[in-house]
C-alpha cells in the first residue's frame, strides 16, 4: 500500500513544460490513454489529473496539476516526479499527505526538484 496525497494544491505554475519524450520514458500508458478535447491534453491516473496544452515542439504545457486519492503517491514519485525533472519552467505546491500525517511543498525550477517539510 502507498502512501497517498490528500490534497494537492498548487501555488503558482509558470510555463511548466515536459518533453512528451520524458513522459514516455516513465509511462508510455499515461501518454497513450491522455485523452485530447479541443486543444487540451489530459493525462489520468486513477484519481489523479494532469491538464496541458499540446505543443508543436513535442511538449505539454501544464496548466493544472491535482494529484489525490488512491494511488497518488505513486503517481506522483514514480511518473510525475521523474517527468519534472526533466520539465522547464516552475511550480510550487502544497501537499498534504494521508489526511495530514505530514505536509510537504514542491518547489520544481527547470527541472530541479525540492521537497520540503512544512510545519503549520
Amino acid at each position: 500500500m502507498s502512501y497517498n496525497i490528500t490534497r494537492w494544491k498548487t501555488k503558482t505554475i509558470n510555463n511548466l513544460r515536459i518533453p512528451e519524450v520524458a513522459l514516455r520514458e516513465v509511462s508510455e500508458d499515461l501518454v497513450r490513454l491522455a485523452v485530447v478535447i479541443n486543444d487540451s491534453v489530459l493525462f489520468t491516473f486513477l484519481d489523479s489529473k494532469i491538464k496541458a496544452q499540446m505543443m508543436t515542439d513535442g511538449g505539454y504545457l501544464i496548466s493544472e496539476i491535482n494529484i489525490s486519492g488512491e494511488g497518488s503517491g505513486f503517481f506522483f514519485h514514480e511518473i510525475l516526479r521523474s517527468a519534472l525533472s526533466k520539465s522547464t519552467g516552475s511550480l510550487i505546491a502544497t501537499l498534504i499527505w494521508e489526511g495530514g500525517d505530514s505536509i510537504s511543498r514542491i518547489t520544481v525550477n527547470d527541472g530541479e526538484i525540492k521537497e520540503e517539510q512544512v510545519d503549520l
